[in-house]
Parts: structure tokens; C-alpha cells; sequence
């Protein structure tokens, strides 16, 4: 999950100076890792660019001898090419004797997040005067509700701290921060610290925005899925389904639904199929007919439990009419008297089947590895059957969840 820039897609080759690295992804995790070094490491640095077009936040993490030790900012999440170069700094390692180096990817899970690396860099331990600690933001980066006041800090004693607006590098000459700073519109607050007697801080940044208030889980549907926007569903919805892989969770209200696909673990939150979540904060975006919803937030503790769940009762002409219309997406719905055409054994998963009930057949998928009716006979005769709707390439799909959906 890495390569030498340059050496894959033709003059595509995303370098920053020369030959470097791109890293793909964090699932593997994509990452390089010295041999040992010896004498200690006193500051680190390494550039940083986005690789090729794919959609989505990039972040480096730096680890010394297995520790974590600072993740860079994150950048290129909007759409297309990208070549602005960003530095990752971390001052104040300090790690004395032999150590070993990792530079990680850390965002895009199984999807591509290519990050090239060049020019790293970094200074003995003990070497040259202290830094300024690196300035903090309270409250943190993200997308607020309402305008809000900024305090930066750090923990460097006599520090003065600078900062702009603008999107350049603060200096000396550039504002002294002395009060909370209004937020009031999308901004970029860029800080650096100064001592007498310390070298400056690193320059630090958090960017602040607004979320797009939603009143239901219907209005979300009709949004852009531009992975940028970010939006707040106003109403509880409620969950009904959820997996390890990519931390998926199937939410609904009382008219639609929506996959969350959360390879990040931004939810940390532990919730049991039934809990109403309020607050719901996150991105669209679109994986083939199927609207994701990539949080951007932990909701935090859910509002009630044991929530009746709206199951509408459907046809399966009723679900293939649905493509491009989406009201059953990602829904629980119940179908009354189906039947497999052709199948017989066991459950296999991932696997299609078709099921049949006399207004049109339908894709039954066995999607979820982890349901208690895989390796279990294949249901004979005519049944009913609740699931979740898939679109997949113009074509609707039924998943149930476990045998008690049957």
C-alpha cells in the first residue's frame, strides 16, 4: 500500500520534489518505518501533499517507538487534484537514544486517501534551544450550531501567541492574540507561539465551520452528497441495525433512512438496536445509488431505548420501483408472502438469491456475514420476511438481519 512517485499512472505523479512516497490508505495501514536511529530525536518534519483526485480528508500520524506521538492536520478533502504542500511539524519529541520512526496514514479505512511524503526531516535530541509549546484551540476544530469565542493557549510560561485569519503563516507582525476570538462565519484560525530565549512553536491551525440544520431523515435525502457540506439531523432517529465492518449503523425515523458508514470511528458512543440518537452530524456522500453518511461528530449518549421501529409493508414491486426514487433505501421494510426461486442447502454469505411474491422477484443478498441464519437452511415454501434495503447498480436488494426477521 505505498509506491515511489512517479513509478505508477503516467505523469500523474503527485511529486513534491522528485522521487517520494505516496501512502494509500489506512486500513493496512499504509505506512513507512525506519530502522533504528541512533541519537535520540529532538524536533520532526516532513512535507505532505494530496495524491491523485479521490474525495476525502488526508492525515499523517507520527509514531516513535510505537508511541503515538501527533497527528498532522487534516487536508485535500474536497474534490480533484490538489498540489499545495503542507508541512506536518512536531516540536518537542525528545525521545533520547535509538528510536525507531513510523510515518502512518490515518484516514480513508478500505477507500483510497493517497498522501505523498518528501523531505523528512528531524533533529538530534538536546539539540538547539527549546520550542514554544504548540498553541491549543478551545473549543477544538469543527462545525458549530452557532457562532462561538475561541481561546488559544500554551503551556509555555511567558509565551506570546500570533495569529491571522487569512490563511497565511502568523509572525510577530502578524495579530497578538489577547481575547477570545469571535466565530462567527467559516473560518481558518492559524496560531504560533513566541518566548524569548525558546525557538517559535510550530504553526498550528484549526478550521471552523457551520452545520447545515436538517429536521428529518426525508430532508437529509434531498441534500447534496457533496462529502464537504455538513449537516445536523434535528430530529432522533432511531437505530436498527449496526456492524464492526466499517462501524456501519442503519438509522431510520418515521418516513426514510440512511446508512451510516463510519470507517473513521468517529462514533464511540455504544448504542443497542432500538436507541434513538439525536444530532446526528456528518457529510453525504454517495457509494454507487446508495446515500452514505459520514459523521463528522460522536452524538453522544442516546436520547430513550427500545424505540418502536416503523416497518412499512412493501412489495417487491414496490422495491424496484424504487430505484432512483430511494424512499426504501437503507430502510427496514416488511414482505409478506415470498419464496426463493431455485435455491436449496444452506445460507452462504455474500451470495444472491432470488425471492418472488407474485408483483416481482428480487435480489436477496446475504450481506451481513455475522447473521445467525448463515450456514443455516435455506427457507422453503412461502414466508415473510423483514430487511434492509440495498440499491446497488439499478438493482434493489433485501438483506434481513437475523433469523428473527424471518
Amino acid at each position: 500500500y505505498f509506491a515511489v512517485t512517479g513509478s505508477v499512472a503516467g505523469s500523474n505523479d503527485n511529486s513534491i520534489d522528485g522521487a517520494g512516497m505516496i501512502l494509500r490508505r489506512s486500513e493496512a495501514p499504509s505506512r513507512i518505518v525506519s530502522a533504528s536511529i541512533p541519537g535520540g530525536i529532538g524536533n520532526f518534519t516532513v512535507q505532505m501533499r494530496k495524491a491523485y483526485t479521490s474525495t476525502g480528508d488526508r492525515q499523517l500520524a507520527l509514531y516513535i517507538n510505537d508511541i503515538h506521538i501527533a497527528d498532522s492536520q487534516t487536508f485535500g478533502g474536497t474534490p480533484g487534484a490538489d498540489e499545495t504542500v503542507h508541512e506536518f511539524v512536531v516540536n518537542g519529541v525528545n525521545v533520547p537514544g535509538d528510536f525507531v520512526m513510523e510515518i502512518r496514514n490515518i484516514q480513508g479505512g478500505t477507500s483510497n486517501r493517497q498522501v505523498t511524503i518528501d523531505n523528512i526531516t528531524w533533529t538530534a535530541y538536546g539539540s538547539g534551544m527549546q520550542f514554544v509549546a504548540n498553541p491549543t484551540f478551545d473549543p477544538p476544530a469543527g462545525h458549530y450550531d452557532q457562532a462561538i469565542n475561541v481561546s488559544l493557549a500554551t503551556t509555555t510560561e511567558g509565551a506570546s501567541i500570533y495569529y491571522t485569519t487569512n490563511g497565511s503563516e502568523p509572525t510577530q507582525s502578524s495579530t497578538l492574540y489577547t481575547t477570545p476570538i469571535n466565530v462567527s462565519s467559516p473560518m481558518t484560525i492559524m496560531a504560533r507561539g513566541y518566548a524569548e530565549g525558546y525557538e517559535p512553536s510550530a504553526v498550528v491551525s484549526a478550521e471552523y465551520g457551520f452545520v447545515v440544520p436538517i429536521s428529518n431523515l426525508s430532508e437529509l435525502r434531498t441534500q447534496n452528497a457533496d462529502n464537504t457540506t455538513v449537516y445536523k439531523v434535528m430530529g432522533d432517529v432511531v437505530l436498527t441495525y449496526q456492524r464492526s465492518s466499517r462501524n456501519q449503523k442503519y438509522v431510520q425515523d418515521h418516513d426514510a433512512a440512511v446508512l451510516i458508514d463510519d470507517t473513521a470511528g468517529v462514533i464511540t458512543t455504544n448504542y443497542d438496536i432500538g436507541d434513538a440518537i439525536s444530532g446526528l452530524t456528518g457529510k453525504l456522500s454517495m457509494y454507487f445509488e446508495t446515500m452514505q453518511f459520514i459523521p463528522t461528530q460522536d452524538p453522544g449518549p442516546a436520547t430513550s431505548s427500545n424505540n418502536w421501529i416503523h416497518i412499512p409493508t412493501v412489495t417487491i414491486g414496490d422495491l424496484n420501483a424504487d430505484i432512483g426514487v430511494n424512499n426504501y433505501q437503507s430502510r427496514m421494510v416488511y414482505i409478506d408472502g415470498v419464496s426463493f426461486e431455485g435455491a436449496s442447502g444452506n445460507y452462504a454469505s455474500g451470495e444472491n438469491y432470488t425471492i418472488s411474491d407474485g408483483t416481482g422477484a428480487l435480489t436477496f443478498r446475504t450481506a451481513f456475514a455475522e447473521a445467525d441464519y448463515i450456514d443455516t437452511p435455506i427457507h422453503g415454501g412461502t414466508f415473510s420476511v423483514n430487511g434492509l434495503v440495498g440499491h446497488y447498480q439499478e438493482t434493489a436488494q433485501i438483506t434481513p438481519r437475523s433469523l428473527a426477521d424471518f
